[in-house]
């Protein structure tokens, strides 16, 4: 509809982001869903940082799950849309701000290194009338039985090898009830399955100890299909690496190459990274591939789980916005290099859709102000920067008519990372405005403000 594409446009003088929290919604109930067809007690936590709107926060806690924050100030926004802090967990480095106010709410905190819990220890100590202070210890060197199989070491959390120190601070400490562990990454399910076993094996060696968790975090890293045509980009990938190895025209500017580059043997490395920036499956087939792994322990990993009455926790992130917010810049004109390259300028810059975050690589939509003759067009998206490097886009775009000014471009899946996560006003241009886009039991569809939108 783009006479109301047009309209939003008109709302705000730079980049506009456009929030739909029914599909939102709908991530949610497919994830709870993927557990509860598997009877696994999950607890899912939103991880606030793809996205700063609290149209999220507010969303999620409609849906009944928890958040995850990893700063004191999100923190304090999750504490201002309702969350309290049985459902806030708190990860990555925490400075003693944060930690005060995760242990005044009862939240529960990711240990990510002995002085970390040191910290929390002296906190207690100093601290009145606080409430017991559950924690996950977050361990930065999983190990999986298949050798084939490696995780690199993390900067955060602590190594395994610190553990009966860790064990040794635990049991001289009342008020503290450490609740199980915690690993992260982005690996496929069977590495994923492997370092969840190993969680698995430390939990059960902690009863020994005297100890008895309960919680296995799993982390996030639960990868979603952005492309309408997977096949298109290892072609993508192929025609590029082609273009380099006969030194003809790449369609990439500066003939960027994707981190791909020609080896001593004159071959082109660097394919398989590339190709892993996109998922050929779906989060819901990654966590099957989890619970239903059979190869560690000669049964489903699930049974284990259910056996010895834990729960997983997950912390799903750009995951839980797939689909869930768009992007629109306007087109401020077409001009020409010196080399007869066409550039294709928009009124926001790499910082408005936190490209050195997230290159957004899918093609973006243009929504003509007025229907003209199709003729394609291909040229590279820039930035109102004067900088260089303000690319948009590093591959050459190709739009079925020519773009003119004040036309429209939409780029899609935005929500996570790409419409705030580095958000600033360079030179003074206006930051990005988010509106929200509800059509509940309506035909039509209705705006509101960030400030207004609220679904209880």
């Amino acid at each position: 509809d783009a006479d109301r594409v047009f309209n939003v446009a008109r709302l705000h003088n730079g980049p506009r982001h456009v929030i739909f929290p029914e599909i939102f919604e709908e991530n949610i109930k497919t994830f709870k869903s993927i557990f509860a067809k598997e009877s696994i007690c999950a607890r899912i936590y939103l991880a606030h940082k793809p996205n700063k709107s609290k149209v999220f926060l507010k969303q999620a806690l409609h849906n009944g799950i928890c958040v995850d924050v990893a700063s004191e100030e999100e923190l304090a926004h999750a504490l201002s849309v309702g969350f309290t802090g049985g459902n806030i967990g708190c990860t990555g480095a925490k400075n003693r701000g944060f930690l005060s106010l995760a242990l005044f709410h009862g939240c529960l905190v990711s240990i990510d290194s002995v002085q970390e819990l040191d910290a929390i220890i002296q906190l207690r100590g100093t601290l009145t009338d606080l409430p017991p202070t559950p924690i996950l210890i977050r361990i930065s060197d999983p190990q999986s039985k298949d050798r084939n199989l490696t995780m690199k070491v993390s900067r955060f959390g602590l190594s395994r090898h610190e553990l009966p120190a860790i064990y040794e601070k635990l049991k001289k400490q009342d008020g503290i009830v450490w609740r199980g562990f915690h690993f992260h990454n982005y690996e496929p399910s069977e590495a994923k399955a492997g370092f969840t076993e190993d969680l698995l094996g430390l939990m059960e060696d902690s009863y020994k100890q005297g100890f008895s968790p309960d919680l296995i975090d799993i982390g996030g890293g639960f990868r979603t299909e952005m492309l309408e045509n997977y096949e298109e980009w290892p072609r993508f990938i192929e025609q590029l690496a082609s273009a380099m190895q006969n030194n003809t025209d790449t369609s990439t500017w500066r003939n960027y190459t994707y981190d791909l580059f020609l080896n001593q043997k004159g071959t082109i490395s660097g394919r398989d990274k590339l190709q892993g920036q996109f998922a050929q499956f779906g989060y819901e087939s990654l966590i099957k591939g989890i619970l239903e792994n059979e190869v560690l322990r000669g049964r489903p990993l699930k049974d284990f789980i259910k056996e010895s009455m834990f729960s997983l926790m997950i912390e799903p992130g750009s995951s839980i916005f797939d689909q869930a917010g768009i992007s629109l810049l306007s087109v401020v004109g077409i001009k020409k290099t010196a080399n007869g390259e066409n550039l294709i300028v928009v009124d926001g810059n790499i910082y408005n859709l936190s490209t050195y975050m997230v290159e957004p690589l899918m093609d973006p939509v243009l929504i003509p102000q007025t229907l003209s003759e199709q003729a394609p067009f291909e040229g590279y998206l820039v930035g109102n920067l004067c900088k260089e490097g303000d690319i948009i886009m590093k591959r050459k775009v190709f739009f079925k008519a020519l773009p003119r000014e004040g036309d429209i471009l939409c780029f899609i899946n935005t929500a996570a990372y790409s419409s705030d996560f580095e958000d600033t006003n360079a030179h003074l241009h206006p930051v990005g405005k988010k509106f929200v886009a509800f059509r509940g039991n309506e035909s039509k569809w209705s705006l509101y403000s960030e400030d207004a939108y609220n679904p209880f």
